[in-house]
């Protein structure tokens, strides 16, 4: 599982006993200054905090079904669409998400 937080000047990683980061991107590219750390998973998630609207992109890059724990640090407001669902996606806001093969979700977090 990958996890990363984005701010307006640098990317730090979400903390969590099953998600950090080692890659990230903007806009104006892939960044190179992203603290280096990895575990074993095939979910994405970034979060930009630094903004009055702020969400949580959260990507399972597998064929198969995953739990992501959403870390502590990270209050959900509602989730807002996936690519599974129609409308908004009615999933848990904290704890344990089950992601689906290949599942995408977006998530307002609460700032």
């Amino acid at each position: 599982i990958f996890a990363f937080k984005r701010t307006s000047a640098q990317i730090s990683p979400a903390t969590s006993a099953t998600n950090t980061a080692n890659t990230a991107s903007t806009a104006e590219g892939p960044t190179t200054d992203a603290p280096a750390t990895s575990t074993t998973g095939p979910a994405a998630t970034a979060a930009n905090k630094d903004e009055p609207q702020a969400f949580l992109t959260v990507l399972n890059f597998s064929g198969d079904d995953v739990d992501w724990a959403i870390p502590d640090d990270v209050e959900i407001a509602q989730w807002v669409a996936g690519n599974y669902t129609a409308g908004q996606p009615a999933l848990a806001t904290s704890g344990v998400v089950a992601l689906r093969a290949w599942e995408g979700l977006l998530g307002e977090v609460a700032v």
